[in-house]
């Protein structure tokens, strides 16, 4: 009976010491970052027009969008795309002695472009800013297509991961081992700089238009065994 016992402790011992996870290892995360030329630009153009009426702010607007929508036209950009982004209508107020009385209504109209023509922003941008109220913003580069620079982000993300973790164990005196996990950290994501564009000088009567690098990153999570 005292063997029988003897032997079930030593098998719980064993279990209990089986079920504890003595391995070292390393938890890192990899970051990359990969810079491209942009070959779209995306913005929005804004009517603004104050009428007594609402129909007459409203036909004013429409009117404005339509005459962009021409001049849009004429750089390629066809009705797939625009975007109506935000129509308003609205009573606009103003103070007078001390009181607010109406300034008549406030019509907006608010379209989003796509140029597939960079070099055609600035006299473009210069041709829409020539309609009176109407406003030019959100302008954002992008590439259309960026499979290739989303691949090797991630795979400079790997890299960055393991670079970390050789140094990590190298510090703490262990040699690195093999990879137990892998997985993603964030979603890729692209980053375009701020665009930039700016008046011409008088003499040209144009714009100059700056559209700048923008970047696609990505973040891996990894973790590696570590020996001695």
């Amino acid at each position: 009976m005292k063997r029988l016992w003897l032997a079930a402790l030593i098998i719980l011992s064993a279990v209990s010491c089986a079920s504890v996870d003595t391995s070292a290892t390393v938890s890192v995360t990899g970051s990359s970052s990969v810079m491209m030329d942009p070959d779209i630009l995306r913005f929005s153009v804004t009517a603004s027009a104050l009428s007594e009426s609402t129909e007459e702010a409203r036909s004013i607007a429409s009117g404005m969008i339509e005459s962009a929508v021409t001049i849009l036209g004429e750089y390629g950009i066809a009705d797939e795309n625009l975007i109506t982004a935000y129509i308003s209508v609205s009573p606009e107020y103003s103070w007078k002695d001390g009181e607010s009385v109406l300034a008549g209504q406030r019509a907006v109209y608010t379209l989003e472009a796509t140029l597939r023509s960079i070099p055609d922003a600035a006299d473009l941008f210069s041709r829409l800013s020539s309609i009176d109220g109407i406003e030019i913003g959100q302008i954002s580069a992008d590439k259309e297509d960026k499979r290739a620079e989303t691949m090797k982000a991630r795979s400079l993300a790997v890299e960055d991961a393991y670079s970390k973790a050789y140094v990590y164990a190298n510090a703490a005196g262990y040699m690195l081992g093999d990879l137990i996990s892998i997985s993603d950290s964030s979603p890729s994501s692209a980053y375009a700089s701020p665009a930039l564009y700016e008046m011409a000088s008088p003499k040209s009567g144009g714009m100059e238009y700056y559209p700048g690098k923008i970047s696609v990153s990505d973040e891996v999570h990894a973790v590696y065994s570590l020996s001695r």
